[in-house]
């Protein structure tokens, strides 16, 4: 008989587990028709053990709210419909229908679902017919929830209407701001970049989410910001996916008709090697590093053409990896 149950560790790729699914795995601890009573052992840090108790003694922690359902709903759904598979409100309900939600005992309207799903101009409905929008589409094709897309699209639309699309931290705003980015850490003595972020993204006009503020935080340390030392491990959660993210944005941009594909290029590059906007230019010249980008730059060299006309400068550095590495841009013109 399986009387006890050994959990170890309470986070999961940086994330604390909720105290929901720790509940879980402990009920499989023993069976009611065997004995009264299951044992679990939780191996934690000692640093951990006041907070993993406050959390499982706290009973708002296990409301789970019905919106949560319809969010889930609503993400299989548009799959189903940017795949054809579904055309119409009828289909939409016998798919519920058949669900292993439904099985379980959900009760979600389907036609709320497909409301929220237009909302976040996800879908157009025709009478009780359904079609994906071209956000639906990218929804589906690169794994994202609707409410993520929605968030980029409204997002990056903000901020290229402000003219911040070559601020860092708004740009860190714009990738992190949406539910998806959520990132839940302890900060201890790194709280002074969190609250440096949130000022800084203030400072520009926009307004910062205390749930996104963590990855927003994140974003900003991988866009060349200030270093997060011990926080790194977030960084490069955040960094990690962004080839996907990086393509679904190309595609939001050819949506939405801004015209700044060769912007989120450059974006893809600058999360690649870590840098700040002002040095993508260098960057994309063969042979130069960031190390490299940053000595060019602290002389007052920001792109190619200033490289070439302040050649003859450049023979007075210390550095003489990087002039080689310029002798060579300059003589293989």
């Amino acid at each position: 008989m399986a009387d006890r149950v050994i959990i170890v560790g309470t986070k999961r790729a940086g994330n604390r587990i909720s105290p929901v699914e720790l509940m879980q795995m402990a009920g499989r601890a023993g069976r009611s028709e065997f004995s009264s009573i299951g044992y679990v052992d939780m191996i934690v840090e000692l640093s951990e053990i006041d907070t993993i108790e406050e959390r499982l003694n706290d009973s708002d922690n296990f409301i789970i709210s019905s919106m949560l359902n319809y969010n889930r709903v609503g993400f299989h759904l548009m799959g189903e419909i940017a795949n054809g598979r579904i055309r119409n409100i009828k289909q939409a309900k016998n798919w519920y229908e058949r669900s292993f939600d439904c099985f379980c005992g959900g009760d979600v309207l389907i036609e709320k679902v497909i409301n929220m799903l237009k909302e976040l101009e996800c879908v157009l409905v025709f009478s009780n017919r359904l079609k994906p929008t071209k956000l639906g589409e990218i929804s589906s094709k690169y794994y994202f929830s609707p409410e993520d897309v929605f968030g980029w699209k409204s997002n990056f639309n903000m901020i290229y209407n402000m003219d911040l699309l070559n601020n860092d931290v708004a740009m860190a705003w714009a990738l992190s701001s949406v539910p998806g980015q959520s990132i839940e850490a302890y900060l201890g003595k790194k709280k002074f970049l969190l609250d440096e972020y949130i000022d800084q993204v203030s400072s520009v006009g926009l307004d910062c989410d205390g749930e996104q503020s963590m990855s927003g935080l994140m974003w900003w340390s991988v866009l060349g910001g200030p270093s997060v030392g011990s926080l790194s491990y977030y960084k490069k959660i955040v960094k990690a996916d962004f080839e996907r993210l990086g393509n679904a944005l190309i595609e939001i941009d050819q949506a939405e008709q801004w015209g700044i594909k060769n912007f989120f290029e450059s974006l893809k590059m600058q999360v690649y090697y870590g840098i700040p906007s002002y040095l993508v230019s260098l960057c994309r010249l063969k042979g130069i590093c960031k190390s490299y980008a940053y000595e060019l730059y602290n002389i007052g060299i920001e792109n190619e053409q200033q490289l070439r006309d302040r050649y003859s400068e450049i023979e007075f550095l210390e550095n003489d990896g990087l002039k080689s590495v310029v002798r060579d841009l300059i003589n293989n013109e």
